[in-house]
């Protein structure tokens, strides 16, 4: 039986479901690193070319992205710090991100 999902639709799917490695978790922590010193500083920062430019660098969808963006708003709150306004912490993450987080993100 064929499948009805065109190729990009399956590269996507196969996309969402691939792990997360240390090293993509490392890059998003920069970028977020820069978000959040950007805003206890006052500046403005235009979060989207920044996302849309790490999305396309690690080979993720700008959604998988931004979700795990959420995941490290996630984390940051649980370690009582403050967090990027724009990516609101998500409910749920994996616990081992939190020495990553820590390490990383100051």
């Amino acid at each position: 039986m064929r499948s009805t999902y065109s190729l990009d639709e399956t590269r996507r799917k196969a996309q969402a479901r691939r792990v997360w490695t240390d090293a993509e978790v490392r890059t998003l922590c920069a970028l977020y690193q820069s978000m959040l010193t950007a805003q206890r500083a006052g500046a403005r920062f235009v979060k989207a070319p920044a996302v849309r430019a790490c999305a396309a660098s690690l080979g993720r969808t700008k959604g998988s992205v931004e979700a795990k963006l959420m995941n490290l708003s996630a984390c940051q709150r649980d370690l009582g710090r403050d967090y990027v306004a724009g990516y609101k912490p998500l409910p749920s993450y994996a616990k081992s991100m939190l020495p990553l987080v820590r390490s990383e993100i100051v």
